[in-house]
């Protein structure tokens, strides 16, 4: 718990907790795009989920279009996997964004 929380306050941004449906391309693996959840984020990063047969390396980078409930056009970042852990049926990954959102932009995420 004491590791969570000394990661929680290096953080540039805080996260927040959400439900987004969203897909991710890998310069690493070449293999077209691939669906992702998007399970908490900040302006300046992001955790994702997404099936176990795609693992992306830590360092790799990864674009990533995000669905906005009421909106036509997905959210575009671009960023690097900062760390990956295996659950049962996903992975889990760390991105750091390039860029830091929007601050309108990101309100609408929430």
């Amino acid at each position: 718990m004491v590791g969570l929380l000394e990661e929680e306050s290096n953080r540039t941004f805080e996260r927040f907790s959400v439900r987004l449906s969203g897909r991710f391309l890998s310069g690493e693996q070449n293999t077209g795009w691939k669906e992702c959840s998007i399970l908490n984020i900040s302006r300046k990063g992001m955790q994702i989920a997404f099936p176990v047969s795609e693992k992306i390396p830590v360092g790799a980078t990864v674009c990533i279009e995000i669905y906005i409930p009421k909106q036509l056009d997905p959210v575009n970042a671009k960023g690097t996997v900062k760390w990956i852990k295996q659950t049962e049926n996903t992975f889990v990954s760390g991105i750091e964004l390039c860029r830091a959102l929007d601050q309108d932009l990101f309100n609408k995420l929430g």
